[in-house]
Protein backbone atom coordinates (compact mmCIF):
# COMPACT_ATOMS: atom_id res chain seq x y z
CA UNK A 1 0.00 0.00 0.00
CA UNK A 2 2.76 2.26 0.54
CA UNK A 3 4.20 1.71 -2.50
CA UNK A 4 1.42 3.13 -4.42
CA UNK A 5 1.23 6.40 -2.35
CA UNK A 6 5.01 6.78 -3.65
CA UNK A 7 4.08 6.08 -7.30
CA UNK A 8 1.54 8.39 -7.27
CA UNK A 9 3.92 11.08 -5.91
CA UNK A 10 6.55 10.64 -8.29
CA UNK A 11 3.59 10.77 -11.10
CA UNK A 12 2.36 13.92 -9.38
CA UNK A 13 5.66 15.84 -9.18
CA UNK A 14 6.81 14.83 -13.25
CA UNK A 15 3.75 16.51 -14.16
CA UNK A 16 4.49 19.81 -12.41
CA UNK A 17 7.61 19.87 -13.23
CA UNK A 18 6.78 19.87 -16.73
CA UNK A 19 7.65 16.52 -18.07
CA UNK A 20 5.44 14.76 -20.81
CA UNK A 21 2.34 12.88 -19.17
CA UNK A 22 2.04 8.98 -19.84
CA UNK A 23 -0.87 8.85 -22.02
CA UNK A 24 -3.87 6.54 -20.74
CA UNK A 25 -5.80 7.02 -24.33
CA UNK A 26 -4.73 7.46 -27.70
CA UNK A 27 -4.86 10.94 -29.07
CA UNK A 28 -5.11 9.56 -32.93
CA UNK A 29 -8.41 8.29 -34.75
CA UNK A 30 -8.63 6.98 -38.04
CA UNK A 31 -11.64 6.17 -40.46
CA UNK A 32 -12.84 4.30 -41.81
CA UNK A 33 -11.00 0.89 -41.60
CA UNK A 34 -10.45 -0.22 -44.56
CA UNK A 35 -10.64 2.36 -46.69
CA UNK A 36 -10.76 2.11 -50.47
CA UNK A 37 -8.78 3.80 -52.93
CA UNK A 38 -10.52 7.12 -54.04
CA UNK A 39 -12.41 7.92 -50.98
CA UNK A 40 -11.51 9.94 -47.94
CA UNK A 41 -9.42 8.97 -45.01
CA UNK A 42 -9.83 11.02 -41.84
CA UNK A 43 -7.26 11.31 -39.34
CA UNK A 44 -8.09 12.85 -36.30
CA UNK A 45 -5.55 13.99 -33.42
CA UNK A 46 -6.88 15.37 -30.38
CA UNK A 47 -4.84 16.62 -27.22
CA UNK A 48 -2.84 19.20 -29.26
CA UNK A 49 -3.32 22.78 -28.07
CA UNK A 50 -0.67 25.16 -27.58
CA UNK A 51 -0.71 27.27 -23.88
CA UNK A 52 0.48 30.48 -25.75
CA UNK A 53 3.08 28.92 -28.14
CA UNK A 54 2.38 27.32 -31.58
CA UNK A 55 1.17 23.58 -32.00
CA UNK A 56 0.94 21.82 -34.96
CA UNK A 57 -0.02 18.01 -35.97
CA UNK A 58 2.71 16.40 -38.39
CA UNK A 59 0.81 13.19 -39.94
CA UNK A 60 3.36 10.70 -42.03
CA UNK A 61 2.28 7.65 -43.99
CA UNK A 62 3.87 5.15 -45.06
CA UNK A 63 3.44 1.22 -46.40
CA UNK A 64 3.52 -1.71 -43.52
CA UNK A 65 7.45 -2.62 -42.87
CA UNK A 66 8.74 -0.20 -45.19
CA UNK A 67 10.33 3.28 -44.54
CA UNK A 68 9.04 5.31 -47.56
CA UNK A 69 7.07 8.08 -46.70
CA UNK A 70 4.23 8.34 -49.19
CA UNK A 71 3.07 12.20 -47.24
CA UNK A 72 3.52 14.41 -44.35
CA UNK A 73 1.21 16.81 -43.42
CA UNK A 74 1.89 19.50 -41.55
CA UNK A 75 -1.90 21.27 -39.90
CA UNK A 76 -2.43 24.25 -37.37
CA UNK A 77 -3.32 24.08 -33.87
CA UNK A 78 -7.03 22.97 -33.33
CA UNK A 79 -8.57 20.17 -30.94
CA UNK A 80 -9.47 17.85 -32.23
CA UNK A 81 -7.24 18.47 -35.96
CA UNK A 82 -8.92 16.76 -38.27
CA UNK A 83 -7.03 16.15 -41.28
CA UNK A 84 -8.65 14.50 -44.56
CA UNK A 85 -6.85 12.31 -46.85
CA UNK A 86 -7.96 11.42 -50.61
CA UNK A 87 -6.70 7.74 -51.20
CA UNK A 88 -5.30 8.42 -55.03
CA UNK A 89 -5.29 5.18 -56.76
CA UNK A 90 -1.85 5.42 -58.00
CA UNK A 91 -0.39 6.70 -54.78
CA UNK A 92 -1.80 4.57 -52.05
CA UNK A 93 -1.85 0.83 -54.03
CA UNK A 94 -4.07 -1.76 -51.72
CA UNK A 95 -1.90 -2.81 -49.10
CA UNK A 96 -1.68 -1.97 -45.32
CA UNK A 97 -0.04 1.32 -44.07
CA UNK A 98 1.06 2.60 -41.29
CA UNK A 99 0.20 6.24 -40.22
CA UNK A 100 2.43 8.33 -37.42
CA UNK A 101 0.92 11.20 -35.66
CA UNK A 102 3.06 13.91 -33.53
CA UNK A 103 1.76 16.99 -31.76
CA UNK A 104 4.75 19.06 -32.14
CA UNK A 105 5.13 22.35 -29.51
CA UNK A 106 7.14 25.33 -31.25
CA UNK A 107 8.22 27.74 -28.38
CA UNK A 108 8.95 31.53 -28.06
CA UNK A 109 12.67 30.58 -27.43
CA UNK A 110 13.01 28.87 -30.84
CA UNK A 111 13.03 25.17 -29.42
CA UNK A 112 10.64 22.82 -30.30
CA UNK A 113 9.39 19.77 -28.67
CA UNK A 114 6.95 17.03 -29.43
CA UNK A 115 4.23 16.68 -26.66
CA UNK A 116 2.99 13.15 -27.78
CA UNK A 117 3.54 10.36 -30.28
CA UNK A 118 0.94 7.82 -31.71
CA UNK A 119 0.79 5.70 -34.49
CA UNK A 120 -1.78 3.33 -36.30
CA UNK A 121 -2.77 0.90 -39.00
CA UNK A 122 -5.05 1.07 -41.48
CA UNK A 123 -5.79 -0.88 -44.91
CA UNK A 124 -6.08 0.36 -48.43
CA UNK A 125 -8.93 -1.83 -50.44
CA UNK A 126 -9.25 -1.71 -53.69
CA UNK A 127 -11.87 0.26 -55.58
CA UNK A 128 -15.04 -0.64 -56.91
CA UNK A 129 -14.90 -0.51 -60.46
Amino acid sequence: MRTRGIVAVIAAGALLAGAAPAHAGKYLTVKPNPVRQGKTLKVIASNCVSNGHTAYVEVEIFPKGDDRIKRVFRESEGDPTKITIRMKPKRFLPDRYEIAVKCVHEFPDGTVGVWWEDSDTFRVKPSRL
